[in-house]
């Protein structure tokens, strides 16, 4: 059996929407309705279902992109796709022996929770 999930959404003063699930919050200037208990993303004649909720997004990042500490998760779409845009970081060692922080910036799909994109900067290929 599934259990429902209890979606919150709020509107702050400077019009950012926070959806929250199980304690984990994904920002969105995007509209945002809820429907039984489906979250939607974009206006009516566009919303799309949201199928990953925020809670279940930083998982997905710790375990398929390589973030060990979450920053920010926005919930937007591109390209009439929503997506949630995660950054945060991960630390390394430059050359073997330097601590570094490592920022990273992934898109997971807001559908199937699959990892759209990585960004990472150049010389972090250096950094393990």
């Amino acid at each position: 059996a599934v259990t429902a999930v209890p979606i919150e959404v709020k509107v702050t003063p400077d019009k950012e929407v926070l959806v929250t699930s199980r304690t984990v919050t994904a920002v969105t200037t995007e509209k945002v309705t809820v429907e039984g208990n489906r979250l939607f993303i974009g206006d009516s004649q566009t919303a799309k279902p949201v199928s990953i909720l925020p809670h279940e997004v930083p998982n997905i990042a710790i375990n398929s992109a390589d973030i060990a500490s979450i920053e920010h998760i926005e919930l937007k779409t591109e390209e009439q796709k929503p997506l949630y845009e995660v950054t945060g970081s991960r630390e390394a060692r430059l050359l073997f022996f330097i601590p570094v922080t490592v920022p990273i910036r992934a898109e997971i799909s807001a559908v199937d929770g699959k990892i759209i994109s990585t960004q990472k900067p150049l010389w972090s290929l250096f950094a393990f």
